[in-house]
């Protein structure tokens, strides 16, 4: 986590993570400290987040927003559900990280939420090859953690889960993927965790 994070508003968090649902771990930073700071306050703060990172686009973010208004109820259990996928994801990579095994609980709520999310997606034609679309109803205010699921379950099933690292950085515990030619990456930024080292 750099230090002008702890500043910055989720809109504007950095995304280091090199995957979206490493990034999503990253959406409160010094994990490890006494005061964690926690950026997904609200309904709003998710979608914002996943507009930055690419998960939505702004005219998906503004149609889940008016819808949110309008099922204020729903956005706030989506909230709760998000933040605890954040911490299965997290403690699934940390287990895998410290070469043990993951909680059965955290795996178990993975794939339930994974079970949700398949059969929304549907294969269509395009003008060279075919491709993966979204089913989305406008009423699916949980859509913004759809593809953070499925960017975990890809990692999680890939060659690359071994380059999955934790930042070094005594309070920090954000996540990456380390894709330096010789593996040696050990901060989530050099120019911060890196630079107190």
């Amino acid at each position: 986590m750099t230090k002008q994070d702890e500043l910055r508003e989720v809109a504007e968090i950095s995304t280091v993570g090199g995957e979206v649902c490493l990034d999503f771990t990253n959406t409160v930073s010094n994990r490890h400290s006494e005061a964690p700071r926690e950026y997904l306050l609200s309904y709003e703060d998710l979608v914002q987040w996943a507009e930055r990172a690419g998960v939505v686009d702004a005219s998906r973010a503004s149609r889940l927003r008016t819808e949110a208004a309008a099922h204020e109820e729903r956005a706030t259990e989506v909230l709760q559900q998000a933040l605890r996928l954040r911490a299965a994801l997290y403690s699934i990579f940390a287990s895998q990280i410290a070469g043990m095994t993951p909680p059965a609980a955290q795996m178990a709520f993975l794939n339930e939420m994974l079970a949700s999310v398949l059969p929304r997606r549907q294969l269509v034609p395009g003008e060279e090859n075919y491709s993966w679309r979204w089913r989305v109803r406008s009423d699916d205010l949980d859509f913004v953690l759809w593809p953070v699921i499925l960017s975990a379950t890809e990692l999680l099933t890939s060659g690359e889960l071994d380059r999955v690292h934790e930042c070094e950085g005594d309070q920090c515990g954000w996540l990456f993927l380390d894709r330096s030619k010789n593996r040696s990456r050990r901060w989530c930024a050099m120019s911060d965790c890196g630079n107190v080292a």
